[in-house]
Protein backbone atom coordinates (compact mmCIF):
# COMPACT_ATOMS: atom_id res chain seq x y z
CA UNK A 1 0.00 0.00 0.00
CA UNK A 2 1.33 3.48 -0.88
CA UNK A 3 0.01 7.05 -0.73
CA UNK A 4 -1.41 7.08 -4.26
CA UNK A 5 -3.20 3.75 -3.82
CA UNK A 6 -4.59 4.58 -0.37
CA UNK A 7 -5.96 8.02 -1.27
CA UNK A 8 -7.56 6.63 -4.43
CA UNK A 9 -9.25 3.77 -2.54
CA UNK A 10 -10.62 6.13 0.13
CA UNK A 11 -11.66 8.62 -2.57
CA UNK A 12 -9.63 11.63 -1.42
CA UNK A 13 -7.04 11.58 -4.21
CA UNK A 14 -8.51 14.72 -5.83
CA UNK A 15 -8.40 16.78 -2.63
CA UNK A 16 -5.27 19.00 -2.49
CA UNK A 17 -2.74 17.67 0.03
CA UNK A 18 -2.72 21.06 1.77
CA UNK A 19 -6.47 20.69 2.46
CA UNK A 20 -6.43 17.02 3.44
CA UNK A 21 -6.55 15.99 7.10
CA UNK A 22 -7.55 13.02 9.23
CA UNK A 23 -11.06 14.36 9.84
CA UNK A 24 -11.79 14.39 6.09
CA UNK A 25 -10.19 10.97 5.62
CA UNK A 26 -12.29 9.52 8.45
CA UNK A 27 -15.50 10.92 6.97
CA UNK A 28 -14.82 9.29 3.61
CA UNK A 29 -13.70 6.05 5.28
CA UNK A 30 -16.83 5.73 7.42
CA UNK A 31 -19.12 6.33 4.45
CA UNK A 32 -17.28 3.75 2.33
CA UNK A 33 -17.38 1.26 5.21
CA UNK A 34 -21.15 1.61 5.46
CA UNK A 35 -21.61 1.33 1.71
CA UNK A 36 -19.34 -1.70 1.23
CA UNK A 37 -19.71 -3.54 4.54
CA UNK A 38 -19.98 -7.30 3.86
CA UNK A 39 -22.95 -7.60 6.23
CA UNK A 40 -24.99 -5.46 3.82
CA UNK A 41 -23.58 -7.03 0.65
CA UNK A 42 -24.49 -10.70 1.18
CA UNK A 43 -21.03 -11.44 2.64
CA UNK A 44 -19.71 -12.25 -0.82
CA UNK A 45 -16.00 -12.82 -1.30
CA UNK A 46 -15.85 -9.73 -3.50
CA UNK A 47 -17.45 -7.62 -0.75
CA UNK A 48 -15.01 -8.95 1.86
CA UNK A 49 -12.01 -8.17 -0.33
CA UNK A 50 -13.32 -4.65 -1.05
CA UNK A 51 -13.97 -4.01 2.65
CA UNK A 52 -10.50 -5.25 3.60
CA UNK A 53 -8.95 -3.02 0.93
CA UNK A 54 -10.78 0.01 2.37
CA UNK A 55 -9.58 -0.82 5.89
CA UNK A 56 -5.98 -1.27 4.76
CA UNK A 57 -6.05 2.07 2.92
CA UNK A 58 -7.49 3.84 5.97
CA UNK A 59 -4.94 2.17 8.26
CA UNK A 60 -2.13 3.48 6.05
CA UNK A 61 -3.49 7.05 5.92
CA UNK A 62 -4.40 6.99 9.61
CA UNK A 63 -0.79 6.18 10.46
CA UNK A 64 0.46 9.02 8.26
CA UNK A 65 -1.85 11.66 9.75
CA UNK A 66 -2.46 10.45 13.31
CA UNK A 67 0.42 12.22 15.05
CA UNK A 68 -0.22 15.47 13.20
CA UNK A 69 -3.84 15.59 14.34
CA UNK A 70 -3.81 16.45 18.04
CA UNK A 71 -7.47 17.47 18.16
CA UNK A 72 -8.86 14.24 16.78
CA UNK A 73 -7.59 11.63 19.23
CA UNK A 74 -10.97 10.42 20.43
CA UNK A 75 -11.90 6.96 21.66
CA UNK A 76 -12.66 5.71 18.17
CA UNK A 77 -9.20 6.69 16.92
CA UNK A 78 -7.50 5.00 19.85
CA UNK A 79 -9.62 1.89 19.41
CA UNK A 80 -8.78 1.72 15.74
CA UNK A 81 -5.08 2.33 16.37
CA UNK A 82 -4.96 -0.51 18.88
CA UNK A 83 -6.73 -2.91 16.54
CA UNK A 84 -5.83 -1.92 12.99
CA UNK A 85 -2.87 -4.30 12.84
CA UNK A 86 -5.02 -7.28 13.74
CA UNK A 87 -5.74 -9.24 10.57
CA UNK A 88 -9.20 -10.20 11.79
CA UNK A 89 -10.20 -6.56 12.16
CA UNK A 90 -9.36 -5.82 8.56
CA UNK A 91 -12.24 -8.08 7.68
CA UNK A 92 -15.55 -8.18 9.57
CA UNK A 93 -14.75 -7.37 13.22
CA UNK A 94 -15.91 -3.79 12.79
CA UNK A 95 -19.64 -4.36 12.45
CA UNK A 96 -21.98 -2.27 10.36
CA UNK A 97 -23.52 -0.93 13.61
CA UNK A 98 -20.07 0.19 14.75
CA UNK A 99 -19.53 2.31 11.66
CA UNK A 100 -23.11 3.57 11.80
CA UNK A 101 -22.59 4.82 15.36
CA UNK A 102 -19.37 6.64 14.46
CA UNK A 103 -20.88 8.16 11.32
CA UNK A 104 -23.92 9.47 13.21
CA UNK A 105 -21.71 10.86 15.99
CA UNK A 106 -19.76 12.82 13.37
CA UNK A 107 -22.94 14.50 12.09
CA UNK A 108 -24.98 15.22 15.22
CA UNK A 109 -24.41 16.79 18.61
CA UNK A 110 -24.19 14.32 21.48
CA UNK A 111 -27.67 15.22 22.77
CA UNK A 112 -29.14 14.07 19.44
CA UNK A 113 -26.75 11.35 18.26
CA UNK A 114 -27.85 8.63 20.71
CA UNK A 115 -31.53 9.04 19.79
CA UNK A 116 -30.75 9.10 16.06
CA UNK A 117 -28.61 5.97 16.34
CA UNK A 118 -31.25 4.07 18.31
CA UNK A 119 -34.04 4.81 15.84
CA UNK A 120 -31.94 4.20 12.72
CA UNK A 121 -30.50 1.00 14.13
CA UNK A 122 -34.00 -0.21 15.05
CA UNK A 123 -35.17 0.49 11.50
CA UNK A 124 -32.22 -1.39 9.99
CA UNK A 125 -32.72 -4.38 12.27
CA UNK A 126 -36.52 -4.49 12.05
CA UNK A 127 -37.25 -3.14 8.58
CA UNK A 128 -39.82 -5.89 7.95
CA UNK A 129 -41.98 -4.72 10.85
CA UNK A 130 -41.50 -0.96 11.12
CA UNK A 131 -44.15 0.61 13.34
CA UNK A 132 -44.99 3.95 14.89
CA UNK A 133 -43.50 2.70 18.19
CA UNK A 134 -40.03 3.36 16.80
CA UNK A 135 -40.69 7.09 17.16
CA UNK A 136 -42.35 6.94 20.59
CA UNK A 137 -41.09 9.60 22.99
CA UNK A 138 -39.53 11.77 20.29
CA UNK A 139 -40.48 15.35 19.56
CA UNK A 140 -41.71 16.15 16.05
CA UNK A 141 -38.53 18.08 15.22
CA UNK A 142 -36.38 15.09 16.16
CA UNK A 143 -38.53 12.72 14.10
CA UNK A 144 -38.19 14.97 11.06
CA UNK A 145 -34.45 15.31 11.66
CA UNK A 146 -34.08 11.52 11.72
CA UNK A 147 -36.24 11.15 8.62
CA UNK A 148 -34.14 13.74 6.76
CA UNK A 149 -30.96 11.84 7.73
CA UNK A 150 -32.44 8.57 6.47
CA UNK A 151 -33.56 10.17 3.20
CA UNK A 152 -30.16 11.74 2.55
CA UNK A 153 -28.10 8.65 3.33
CA UNK A 154 -30.48 5.90 2.20
CA UNK A 155 -27.85 4.46 -0.15
CA UNK A 156 -25.25 4.21 2.61
CA UNK A 157 -27.84 2.66 4.91
CA UNK A 158 -28.93 0.19 2.21
CA UNK A 159 -32.57 1.20 2.60
CA UNK A 160 -35.02 0.70 -0.24
CA UNK A 161 -37.46 3.37 -1.37
CA UNK A 162 -40.27 1.18 -0.05
CA UNK A 163 -38.89 1.40 3.49
CA UNK A 164 -38.40 5.16 3.15
CA UNK A 165 -42.04 5.46 2.08
CA UNK A 166 -43.15 3.41 5.10
CA UNK A 167 -41.24 5.68 7.49
CA UNK A 168 -42.71 8.79 5.88
CA UNK A 169 -46.24 7.41 6.25
CA UNK A 170 -45.60 6.65 9.92
CA UNK A 171 -44.51 10.24 10.56
CA UNK A 172 -47.49 11.63 8.65
CA UNK A 173 -49.84 9.48 10.75
CA UNK A 174 -48.09 10.42 13.98
CA UNK A 175 -48.44 14.16 13.42
CA UNK A 176 -51.66 15.68 12.12
CA UNK A 177 -49.94 18.96 11.31
CA UNK A 178 -47.48 17.44 8.83
CA UNK A 179 -48.35 17.13 5.14
CA UNK A 180 -46.31 15.80 2.26
CA UNK A 181 -46.21 16.50 -1.49
CA UNK A 182 -44.17 14.69 -4.13
CA UNK A 183 -42.84 16.21 -7.35
CA UNK A 184 -41.39 14.22 -10.25
CA UNK A 185 -39.02 16.46 -12.20
CA UNK A 186 -37.15 15.30 -15.29
CA UNK A 187 -33.37 15.11 -15.38
CA UNK A 188 -33.17 18.25 -17.55
CA UNK A 189 -35.06 20.15 -14.81
CA UNK A 190 -32.17 19.38 -12.48
CA UNK A 191 -29.49 20.41 -14.97
CA UNK A 192 -31.31 23.66 -15.77
CA UNK A 193 -31.88 24.59 -12.10
CA UNK A 194 -35.62 24.74 -12.62
CA UNK A 195 -37.94 25.58 -9.74
CA UNK A 196 -41.56 24.61 -9.19
CA UNK A 197 -44.24 26.97 -7.94
CA UNK A 198 -46.27 24.96 -5.44
CA UNK A 199 -49.55 26.56 -4.42
CA UNK A 200 -51.26 25.26 -1.26
CA UNK A 201 -54.14 27.03 0.45
CA UNK A 202 -53.34 30.24 -1.42
CA UNK A 203 -49.73 30.12 -0.23
CA UNK A 204 -46.95 29.82 -2.80
CA UNK A 205 -43.75 27.86 -2.19
CA UNK A 206 -40.87 28.04 -4.67
CA UNK A 207 -39.32 24.58 -4.75
CA UNK A 208 -35.81 24.14 -6.26
CA UNK A 209 -36.08 20.82 -8.06
CA UNK A 210 -32.45 19.72 -7.58
CA UNK A 211 -33.14 19.15 -3.86
CA UNK A 212 -34.41 15.71 -2.92
CA UNK A 213 -36.43 16.99 0.02
CA UNK A 214 -37.39 20.35 1.52
CA UNK A 215 -39.30 21.34 4.64
CA UNK A 216 -41.43 24.48 4.83
CA UNK A 217 -43.45 25.95 7.68
CA UNK A 218 -46.87 27.26 6.67
CA UNK A 219 -48.67 30.32 7.98
CA UNK A 220 -50.99 28.13 10.05
CA UNK A 221 -48.07 26.34 11.80
CA UNK A 222 -48.22 23.24 9.62
CA UNK A 223 -45.08 21.35 8.59
CA UNK A 224 -44.84 20.87 4.83
CA UNK A 225 -42.55 18.22 3.36
CA UNK A 226 -41.87 18.47 -0.38
CA UNK A 227 -40.17 15.49 -1.99
CA UNK A 228 -38.48 15.71 -5.37
CA UNK A 229 -38.31 12.25 -6.88
CA UNK A 230 -36.85 12.77 -10.36
CA UNK A 231 -37.76 10.52 -13.25
CA UNK A 232 -34.43 8.94 -14.23
CA UNK A 233 -33.31 6.24 -16.66
CA UNK A 234 -32.89 2.80 -15.10
CA UNK A 235 -29.10 3.06 -15.19
CA UNK A 236 -28.95 6.46 -13.48
CA UNK A 237 -29.17 7.48 -9.82
CA UNK A 238 -28.30 10.47 -7.63
CA UNK A 239 -26.33 10.07 -4.40
CA UNK A 240 -26.48 12.09 -1.15
CA UNK A 241 -24.04 14.69 -2.55
CA UNK A 242 -26.13 15.16 -5.71
CA UNK A 243 -23.53 13.36 -7.81
CA UNK A 244 -25.07 11.64 -10.81
CA UNK A 245 -24.19 7.94 -10.94
CA UNK A 246 -24.46 6.21 -14.32
CA UNK A 247 -23.96 2.49 -14.92
CA UNK A 248 -22.71 1.98 -18.45
CA UNK A 249 -21.66 -1.16 -20.34
CA UNK A 250 -19.58 -1.32 -23.51
CA UNK A 251 -18.13 -4.33 -25.28
CA UNK A 252 -14.38 -4.82 -25.76
CA UNK A 253 -15.11 -5.15 -29.47
CA UNK A 254 -16.64 -1.67 -29.61
CA UNK A 255 -13.74 -0.23 -27.62
CA UNK A 256 -11.20 -1.70 -30.04
CA UNK A 257 -13.16 -0.40 -33.03
CA UNK A 258 -13.28 3.08 -31.50
CA UNK A 259 -9.56 2.96 -30.72
CA UNK A 260 -8.82 2.10 -34.35
CA UNK A 261 -10.79 5.18 -35.39
CA UNK A 262 -9.14 7.28 -32.66
CA UNK A 263 -12.67 8.13 -31.53
CA UNK A 264 -14.34 8.89 -28.23
CA UNK A 265 -17.73 7.61 -27.15
CA UNK A 266 -20.71 9.57 -25.94
CA UNK A 267 -23.11 9.00 -23.08
CA UNK A 268 -26.47 10.72 -23.28
CA UNK A 269 -27.64 12.47 -20.11
CA UNK A 270 -30.86 13.92 -21.50
CA UNK A 271 -32.23 15.09 -24.83
CA UNK A 272 -29.95 18.16 -24.74
CA UNK A 273 -26.82 16.88 -23.02
CA UNK A 274 -24.12 14.36 -23.73
CA UNK A 275 -20.72 13.77 -22.23
CA UNK A 276 -17.71 12.68 -24.26
CA UNK A 277 -15.38 10.09 -22.79
CA UNK A 278 -11.82 10.00 -24.08
CA UNK A 279 -10.81 6.38 -24.51
CA UNK A 280 -7.23 7.27 -23.62
CA UNK A 281 -8.44 7.94 -20.06
CA UNK A 282 -9.88 4.44 -19.63
CA UNK A 283 -8.33 1.07 -18.85
CA UNK A 284 -9.06 -2.18 -20.64
CA UNK A 285 -10.57 -3.98 -17.67
CA UNK A 286 -13.98 -5.35 -16.76
CA UNK A 287 -14.98 -2.72 -14.21
CA UNK A 288 -13.78 0.82 -13.59
CA UNK A 289 -15.04 4.16 -12.38
CA UNK A 290 -14.60 7.38 -14.32
CA UNK A 291 -15.51 10.78 -12.86
CA UNK A 292 -16.32 13.97 -14.75
CA UNK A 293 -15.79 16.63 -12.12
CA UNK A 294 -18.15 19.60 -11.85
CA UNK A 295 -20.35 18.46 -14.74
CA UNK A 296 -23.39 17.44 -12.71
CA UNK A 297 -26.30 19.30 -11.14
CA UNK A 298 -26.28 21.97 -8.46
CA UNK A 299 -25.23 20.77 -5.02
CA UNK A 300 -27.42 21.24 -1.97
CA UNK A 301 -26.56 24.28 0.15
CA UNK A 302 -28.04 25.99 3.21
CA UNK A 303 -29.21 28.68 0.80
CA UNK A 304 -31.61 26.40 -1.06
CA UNK A 305 -31.47 28.53 -4.24
CA UNK A 306 -27.64 28.57 -4.47
CA UNK A 307 -26.60 27.03 -7.81
CA UNK A 308 -22.94 28.04 -7.91
CA UNK A 309 -21.31 24.67 -7.15
CA UNK A 310 -21.98 21.68 -9.38
CA UNK A 311 -21.75 18.02 -8.48
CA UNK A 312 -19.82 15.33 -10.36
CA UNK A 313 -20.91 12.71 -12.85
CA UNK A 314 -19.61 9.29 -11.83
CA UNK A 315 -19.58 6.55 -14.46
CA UNK A 316 -19.44 2.91 -13.45
CA UNK A 317 -18.17 1.40 -16.67
CA UNK A 318 -18.35 -2.29 -17.40
CA UNK A 319 -16.53 -3.87 -20.34
CA UNK A 320 -17.53 -7.29 -21.58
Amino acid sequence: MNWEQATKIIGVNDIPISDLNLTIIKRYYHKLSLLHHPDKNNNTEEAKIKFQEINEAYSYLNEVYYYDNDNDQDDENLFYENNSNNSNNSNNSFTFSYFLKIFINSLFEKKYSDAVYKVVNDILNNYKSISIKIFDGLEKENCLMIYTFIMKYKNLLHLSQNIIDQIRLIILKKYDNVSCYTLNPKINDLFENNVYKLCIKEEIYIVPLWHNELHFSTNDNQELIVLCNPTLPDNMSIDENNNIIIDFDISFTNVIQLLQKDANFEIELDSNRKINIELSNLFLKKKQQYTVFGAGISTIKDDIYDVEVKSDIILNIGMN
